[in-house]
């Protein structure tokens, strides 16, 4: 018993901070395949699909790693060249311009497959005020939720972390079960999450609480993730040798 609940509450997360969200399962993050990539826009827009030769011209220069006017930048970024979108948002970050702005045009580095953009946005998006527009974070949950179901580890800290926030997505948190449930590589981590979640209360869990943990570490030992997947198999083995309180009448 004494085992288990200590493995719960080194594992256990807490909601306020995101960085202390990262032990899932007593596991440190670093140990984790870290980072995912995920294309939901074409990569690379074609040459020939650019307007003028002005923006051509921009786009060679940018791949030349010459300099490129904020104009030009944000003009490639605003047809889903994720390269520009890149640079432009870093220009925006070291300006110190709205998060709405750089978090939509990371968002588009990330969405053309950039995985290396993954850290300023999601600071971008714990940024964001209230009154974004819906739009915008209709936009950015789907990027957001797209990196959490491909298991990418800094997307399913911070989405669990936000999910708790309760901002600035509304109702985060049926997204992330339903992912949890599922059999992309992200719903181990997650399935392993909301089981450590089911057994906070240690020897106090309720039967109902252990059913649910079960459930979820059964999940979770399939993950394709090592980690995961082995931590998920050694609670389930512990859970089951564990004598919990029975409730008073």
């Amino acid at each position: 018993m004494r085992a288990l609940i200590l493995l719960l509450t080194l594992s256990a997360p807490d909601p306020g901070s995101a960085q202390e969200l990262t032990p899932l399962g007593g596991i440190a993050l670093g140990s984790m395949p870290g980072a995912a990539t995920v294309q939901l826009a074409p990569r690379r827009v074609a040459s020939r699909d650019l307007p003028d030769a002005g923006l051509r011209r921009a786009r060679r220069n940018l791949v030349r790693g010459h300099h490129v006017s904020n104009r030009d930048l944000r003009a490639l970024a605003d047809l889903g060249e994720g390269n520009a979108a890149y640079h432009f948002a870093q220009r925006l970050r070291a300006q110190d311009q709205a998060a709405a702005e750089q978090a939509h045009y990371f968002g588009i580095s990330l969405a053309t497959g950039r995985d290396f953009a993954m850290g300023p946005f999601l600071a971008a998006v714990a940024q964001l005020p209230p009154g974004t527009p819906a739009a915008r974070l209709r936009e950015l949950r789907k990027i957001l939720l797209a990196y959490v179901a491909a298991g990418d580890m800094r997307a399913v800290t911070a989405a669990l972390s936000l999910a708790e926030a309760g901002r600035p997505f509304a109702g985060l948190l049926p997204d992330l079960r339903e992912i949890a449930t599922g059999d992309a590589p992200g719903s181990g981590p997650l399935a392993l999450h909301f089981a450590i979640r089911s057994l906070h209360t240690g020897e106090d869990a309720s039967a109902r609480d252990r059913r649910d943990a079960a459930r979820w570490l059964a999940h979770a030992s399939t993950s394709a993730m090592l980690p995961v997947r082995l931590t998920a198999q050694n609670l389930l083995v512990q859970l089951a040798s564990t004598t919990f309180k029975e409730p008073r009448p």
